[in-house]
Formats: structure tokens, sequence, C-alpha cells
């Protein structure tokens, strides 16, 4: 008897996985439903010089890759490219420059309401390629997705704000007057960064090189890395995690280190300068190098 019932479990058990697995494969597909799939698009905006001054960019669970590119033949465009859904692509279809910005804003769409769509946990991926005659026309550059990664080459404008909510902030190549990262979880890796910093991250390392102004960085859970390429001032606070400055040769200011809870570590200087390093850490190790 009990081996007629494991019998007809196992049955039941096999019946179980090839009903899945069908299932499964119908959900990577979008559910049957064409509007739970994403579908390739490609879409270009060309326009004159001195048009353009805001660039905004906005999603929910969208990858946005921005890189910006000196025009060879002096035209001016903007292209997007990637996979989202229809009701992503019709909104960007739309989209043109009014007054001068560029504002691209995926928060609004309503959810489409999936179960077990495990295809569509994959987010959407944005490539966005900006060619200008002259990168430095721009006013403003704004980035921002609640659940996704943003990556930006060459950002270029008065004032940039890059923001993420779950994910990794990584840029090659940003400089403005006034500079703002922020990711609430993830990490935030940035090179060549040319304007007064602010950055600051909950959950996920901070490292940040080529800098050339005053940075003020702010850092709850992880580690901080700051590089120098002229001197100037920084201001670290870290809750839990370590924190290294490397400056450059010819610094000559100050240190102001203080870690409840770790070892701290700095060369000598001549003092000779109005520049200071202020480092706070309540657990971690503060190194700086020169």
């Amino acid at each position: 008897m009990n081996k007629k019932i494991i019998g007809f479990g196992l049955i039941l058990i096999a019946i179980g996985l090839i009903g899945a697995i069908a299932f499964r494969g119908d959900l990577l597909n979008g559910g049957g439903n064409p509007e739970n799939s994403k579908i390739a698009f490609d879409k270009k905006w060309d326009f004159s010089a001195n048009q353009l001054k805001d660039i905004k960019l906005q999603g929910n669970s969208e990858d946005f890759d921005v890189t910006f590119v000196v025009s060879k033949n002096g035209s001016n465009s903007i292209e997007m490219d990637g996979d989202t859904y229809q009701e992503n692509i019709d909104l960007i279809q739309s989209t043109g420059i009014r007054d001068g910005e560029f504002n691209i804003n995926l928060t609004n769409k309503k959810p489409n309401i999936q179960f077990f769509t495990i295809g569509n946990f994959k987010n959407n991926k944005i490539n966005v390629t900006v060619t200008m005659a002259d990168l430095n026309q721009l006013e403003e550059i704004d980035i921002e997705t609640s659940s996704g990664s943003i990556k930006g080459k060459n950002l270029i404008a008065r004032d940039i704000d890059v923001k993420s909510s779950s994910g990794d902030i990584r840029l090659d190549g940003v400089r403005g007057q006034e500079i703002e990262f922020k990711a609430t979880s993830g990490n935030i890796i940035a090179s060549k960064v040319e304007g007064v910093l602010s950055a600051e991250g909950s959950s996920g390392n901070i490292e940040i090189d080529g800098v050339t102004h005053d940075a003020k960085i702010k850092n709850s859970s992880g580690n901080v890395t700051l590089e120098q390429k002229k001197s100037a001032n920084a201001d670290i606070k870290l809750s839990s995690g370590d924190a290294k400055v490397i400056i450059p040769k010819d610094f000559a200011g100050s240190f102001d280190l203080k870690t409840s809870s770790g070892d701290t570590s700095y060369p000598n200087t001549s003092n000779s300068s109005p520049e200071v390093i202020k480092v706070q850490a309540s657990s971690g190790n503060i190194t700086i190098k020169q």
C-alpha cells in the first residue's frame, strides 16, 4: 500500500514539474501577454546648436547607460535604444526637446500586474548617446532610477545629479560646478571627477578618483576611497567602514581624523596651506596616503 502511495506521489510531483517548466517558459515570453513583453527600440532626435540645455532621465526599474560624445561633423543628436515595454516606448517616442529640456520620465507609467513573471525580473536596459558639437553648453544633467544601475561617460554640465535608490552608479569623466551622487543601496564608483562634489551612500562602497575640488562624502555602511588630483578640502563621515584618502604629492594642508574604533595613519605635511582633510568614522580605520 505504501509503495502505491509513494508511486502515486512521485507521479504527481513529475506532473507538477512538467507544468512548472511549461509555465515558466510562457512567463519568460511575457506570460502570453504582449503588454508584458519587452521590445527592442531605437529612437533618434536631431537638434540645433544651443537648443539643448537640460537632460533629465528618470526611471523605475531601468538600467541607464549614458554616454556623451563630441560630434565629428558639427551635428547634434540624442539617440536612445534598448529593450523595454511598449508603454515605455510610446512615451519615449512622443518625447522631444521642449524649452531647452529633454525629459524622459518613466516613473509615472502604470505598473503591469504580473504574477510570478520570472523573466521580467530583469531590469529594462536603456542606452542613451548624446552627440554634441560643444559638450560644454549643458546647464543640467539629472539621472535617477529607483531600482536600477546607472553608467555614464563624459558627463559635462553646470549641475550634475546622479541618484539610484537600489543599484550601482559607475561614472567615467564628470565635470561641473556642482556634482552630486547618491546611492541608497549600491556602490558609487566614479573617476575623473572635476567640480565641487557631494556624495552619499547608505549601503555600499564609495570610490572616487581624479577629484579636483572640495569633496563632501557621507556613507552609513561601506568603505570610502577618495583620490585627489589636486589639493582640496575633504569632509568624510562614515558609520561602519574604512576610509582611505590619497592626496597629491604637493599637499601641504592639515588633517582632522577621528575614529571611535580603529586606527589612523597619515603622512607628515608642512601645514602651510589652508586645505583640511577631515574624516570621522564610528567604526573603521582611517588611512591617508601621499
